[in-house]
């Protein structure tokens, strides 16, 4: 699909540019080791820490308002988008990742009390004096957001530059004939729904009859912009790939990436069941040369333990609109996307995941009550039988000083009565 440029600027809105880095390494670890990596002195570490853990959090403790705010943000080889912000007096540039997947609920943060002026802008148009915060916990200041959305559009090269506005969205973002689906979100600190399912291809079937369309039980699904890849459960993970690389002889796996050939037209599109629709990740999204090799691709998917993680991989497909104040999250196909969002039923066929099945959590709830039975069976056996042979010389001493209070106590009754 061609890429038109579309630029919509609304009045009263600052744009930031964001820069792309290529560092895939430090975008691949684990998310708690991107927390960690931000360590210059006390001051600027905190702040950092501050800024790395998430938009969604900030939001519920910024009470006034203001117009809203546009930014342009960076694509660093479709691992991560980039912007800045400008801290003291003398607007010292920092870079940061606009990430809605961290929460205070991923990482214990400490540090000092520290006060400053922070700058949305170059110019310090946009800017909280005498800012408090103490690593993440404290925060008060920021009075400049006319209501509690941001929305993001992730761009996929260079043609067309990534944004984040905060404080509403963009309509001209949202491709034409296509509207806003609203995704049930799970009550948490994180942008979080539910996947029942996934296809690869537009059939469920192969040409040769092979399934390559599964449901599974609902499987938590966090949506995250500080997240380059996709990483779905682990029962999810093998399965989609095999059936990804099964016609992909050069395929490899180094590191836990998987490795094939960039030619796009040997992929088709994933699918994934999200709320009776199906959402597509075209092979332009989660296939890319980050080695920058014309003849090897990284497949933008890993094994992500026990549940889904929707990197840039999946949200540079759409425009997503994260409504904190509401607790909505919106997506729809951005107007440089290709993706469709389809009506359909589930898959007709069933894959197990292990531990996230509904019927395993059934068993352990079972297994725990009937393991209290027994020890609560046990310890009443021995309070009966056992405890009293084994106490027999105990009791025989504390009945033998029950009998001398009660005569005790008689005599002195006999003596008040006299």
């Amino acid at each position: 699909m061609e890429e038109k440029n579309v630029e919509v600027i609304p009045k009263k809105t600052i744009k930031i540019e964001l820069q792309k880095v290529h560092d895939p390494n430090k975008y691949l670890r684990n998310r708690v080791a991107e927390l960690n990596k931000f360590q210059d002195d006390d001051v600027i570490s905190s702040i950092k820490l501050f800024l790395s853990v998430g938009i969604k959090q900030a939001f519920k403790i910024l009470g006034a308002t203001f117009y809203d705010q546009t930014y342009s943000l960076n694509n660093i080889d479709n691992l991560s988008y980039q912007g800045s912000i400008f801290m003291g007096t003398e607007r010292q540039q920092l870079t940061m990742i606009f990430d809605t997947g961290s929460s205070y609920g991923s990482a214990s943060v400490a540090g000092k009390y520290a006060f400053d002026t922070v700058s949305l802008d170059s110019n310090g148009n946009v800017q909280a004096t005498n800012y408090k915060f103490m690593a993440a916990t404290s925060v008060t200041g920021f009075g400049v957001i006319s209501s509690k959305i941001f929305s993001f559009y992730l761009s996929s090269d260079s043609s067309s530059i990534s944004s984040v506005e905060i404080g509403g969205y963009n309509p001209l973002m949202i491709r034409s004939g296509e509207s806003l689906v609203d995704i049930p979100l799970v009550k948490d600190y994180f942008w979080k729904s539910y996947i029942e399912g996934f296809r690869y291809g537009e059939t469920e079937k192969s040409a040769s009859n092979e399934i390559r369309a599964y449901s599974t039980s609902q499987v938590e699904a966090i949506f995250d912009t500080g997240t380059s890849l996709i990483y779905p459960p682990t029962k999810i993970y093998e399965k989609l790939l095999s059936i990804i690389t099964q016609n992909h002889p050069e395929h490899y796996v180094k590191n836990g990436i998987h490795y094939g050939t960039c030619d796009l037209s040997t992929y088709e599109s994933i699918f994934l069941y999200i709320d009776s629709k199906y959402f597509e990740i075209t092979p332009k999204s989660f296939v890319f040369d980050y080695l920058h090799d014309q003849s090897i691709c990284a497949i933008g998917i890993v094994d992500g333990g026990n549940f889904w993680l929707l990197g840039d991989v999946f949200l540079r497909e759409y425009y997503s609109i994260h409504d904190d104040e509401a607790n909505r999250f919106k997506l729809a196909p951005h107007v440089y996307s290709s993706a469709r969002i389809i009506q359909s039923i589930k898959p007709q066929s069933l894959l197990s995941i292990g531990d996230s099945s509904d019927a395993t959590q059934i068993y352990k709830v079972i297994f725990v009550v009937v393991l209290c039975i027994v020890l609560l069976l046990g310890y009443g056996a021995y309070i009966k039988f056992l405890k009293p042979l084994i106490d027999k010389e105990t009791y025989a001493k504390f009945n033998q000083l029950e009998h001398s209070l009660n005569d005790k106590a008689k005599s002195l009754v006999i003596r008040i009565k006299v």
